[in-house]
């Protein structure tokens, strides 16, 4: 069971974000600009050229690969999530330590259960732990919960835009040529519904920092007949994903 030594919640990192960034600042690979307030996360990398192509915006790069700022909404910006827990967290840390505050988590994930369909959207109240980073933050437990405030305000504004979604669990593993039938079997019973590599290790990172987060996915492929069926281009798949867009907009620029 993670961490090797179970003593080291009780001593201080050696490195920290805060060091990282002044090293990188040193470097001149800080951007000179104040931080926004949001960041929408975003692991689908194509659908992130599709919504930049639709709002004016600025880039910067540098330590944060690129963070891009709409000219509309001056206190947010979309950054590029990365694939699987270690590179999410890494970049989510940097975010925090730069001075953000609230972080909506958006893109695509893989259906465990007949019910829920491709295209159709699922809004995470809780992530199974199968991945390695978030038992680094938080002792050891199965499940880790989504923060409760930016999780609430989100399922309201899927309610008051009469989006239909889902609310529920998801697995999150680190082993993305590792799901085995035996796992999605175990989890089907227990009533998780989606699979996918970052989400637990957020909700830790956002726990630790007290940091408002919340996360939403559209179903872009399919293990519920213990195959995987892939939907990647579908267009429903990338219809969904606007429509996440469009209430992770209104998410990360609302008052709670």
């Amino acid at each position: 069971m993670l961490p090797q030594l179970h003593e080291k919640y009780n001593h201080p990192s050696l490195i920290t974000p805060a060091k990282w960034l002044e090293y990188n600042r040193q470097k001149g690979l800080l951007p000179t600009i104040s931080s926004p307030q949001a960041i929408i996360f975003c692991s689908h990398g194509r659908f992130l050229e599709t919504i930049l192509q639709k709002y004016k915006h600025k880039s910067y790069e540098g330590c944060f690969k690129k963070v891009f700022f709409l000219d509309d909404f001056p206190s947010l910006a979309i950054a590029y999530l990365g694939t699987g827990a270690p590179a999410a967290a890494h970049q989510m840390e940097a975010l925090i330590a730069w001075g953000v505050t609230r972080f909506v988590c958006i893109g695509t994930a893989g259906t465990l259960h007949d019910k829920v369909g491709i295209g159709d959207i699922v809004l995470f109240e809780k992530a199974v732990r199968d991945e390695g980073t978030s038992y680094h933050y938080i002792e050891a437990s199965k499940y880790i919960h989504a923060p409760r405030r930016m999780t609430n305000l989100l399922t309201d504004l899927l309610k008051q835009a009469n989006t239909s979604h889902h609310i529920g669990s998801t697995w999150t593993t680190d082993g993305f040529y590792r799901q085995t039938s035996l796992e999605i079997q175990h989890f089907q019973q227990e009533g998780v519904l989606t699979v996918e590599m970052e989400t637990a290790a957020l909700f830790a990172i956002a726990h630790v920092h007290q940091i408002d987060l919340g996360a939403m996915v559209v179903i872009s492929d399919s293990h519920t007949q213990l195959e995987w069926e892939p939907h990647l281009e579908d267009e429903k798949v990338e219809n969904s994903l606007h429509s996440l867009f469009e209430t992770a907009l209104r998410a990360a620029t609302s008052d709670f």
